[in-house]
C-alpha cells in the first residue's frame, strides 16, 4: 500500500474556507499548505491505526473531501478503493465538484428552512406572526 489518507476532526478545521472554483489557479494550494502542517501526536497515532485497519481490509487508495456549508466543514465524503493510485486528477476534479455541489445543496436546504420559519414567526421574538394566525384560524 502506497499511502492512505484520513481526515481527523482536528484536521477538518484546517479545511475551512478552502473551497475554490474549478477555474481558480490557487485551487488546492490552501489544502496543500494545510496538509504540510505537522500533525499532532494524537492525530498521528490515530491515522496510523486507521491506515493499518484500512490496509488490512484491502484499501489501497482513499479520497476524503470536506463538505463545506458557509465556509464551515459540516461533514466529509470518504471514498475507498482497493487499487493504488485509483483517484487520478480527473476523478479528484469531479469528486471535488461533487462535494461542492452537495455543500451548495445543503446550504440551500438550510436557507429554505430559515425562510419557511421567517414566513410564520417573528425573527426577534420567535412568536407566531399574523400570517400563521390567519392560516390556522381561517
Amino acid at each position: 500500500m502506497d499511502s492512505v489518507t484520513a481526515l481527523a476532526p482536528s484536521a477538518a478545521a484546517r479545511y475551512q474556507g478552502t473551497a475554490r472554483s474549478p477555474d481558480d489557479p490557487a485551487r488546492g494550494q490552501a489544502a496543500a499548505a494545510n496538509a504540510q502542517q505537522p500533525p499532532t501526536p494524537a492525530t498521528t497515532v490515530t491515522l496510523s491505526r486507521r491506515a493499518q485497519e484500512l490496509a488490512a481490509r484491502g484499501v489501497a487508495s482513499t479520497a476524503v473531501l470536506p463538505l463545506l456549508v458557509a465556509h464551515e466543514v459540516v461533514g466529509v465524503i470518504a471514498l475507498f478503493a482497493d487499487e493504488a493510485g485509483f483517484f487520478d486528477d480527473d476523478e479528484m476534479h469531479l469528486l471535488t465538484d461533487l462535494a461542492g455541489d452537495i455543500g451548495f445543496a445543503m446550504d440551500h436546504l438550510d436557507k429554505e428552512e430559515r425562510l419557511n420559519y421567517l414566513a410564520y414567526y417573528d425573527d426577534i421574538t420567535g412568536l407566531p406572526n399574523r400570517t400563521l394566525f390567519l392560516e390556522r384560524s381561517g
